[in-house]
């Protein structure tokens, strides 16, 4: 089989990332702390990386993702849309760019995608890179 031949038979990011996703998880990767003998410290710490990496984020917690052939990314929130997005995907396809009505952009790197299962990092200007970890299952008819 020649490598020509193997590259096209694996699906292009844009055409696995349409369809409609749900949240299954989002968590915090663990940030190197100071260590403490103290735990009520230790969660005080992580509690303040957390609201600095997040300050900035637009969390979209248990939600649907859809995401259409026209760029378009609707949001819904206990079966209500709440927000229409446009997306794009950026560099060799494994960046997402949200771009949200009011101008505000944000941007996640694409971990894995497959057919059923998507995982998306958080990209920051911090030196947490990554630290935001969301996972998807996509949902079938």
């Amino acid at each position: 089989m020649s490598a020509f031949a193997f590259l096209g038979s694996v699906a292009h990011p844009e055409v696995l990332l349409k369809g409609t996703w749900k949240e299954i998880s989002w968590t915090y990767d663990r940030v190197d702390l100071p260590q403490s003998t103290d735990s009520t410290v230790d969660g005080f710490l992580e509690e303040q990386i957390k609201s600095e990496i997040t300050k900035d984020l637009i969390i979209h917690k248990s939600e649907t993702w859809t995401f259409d052939e026209r760029a378009n990314l609707f949001l819904t929130k206990e079966g209500n849309q709440n927000e229409t997005l446009n997306w794009r995907l950026k560099g060799r396809g494994h960046i997402l760019k949200l771009l949200h009505s009011d101008g505000v952009h944000e941007f996640y790197q694409i971990k894995e995608l497959t057919d059923d299962k998507m995982v998306l990092h958080f990209e920051n200007d911090m030196h947490a890179r990554g630290i935001v970890r969301i996972e998807f299952e996509k949902l079938r008819d």
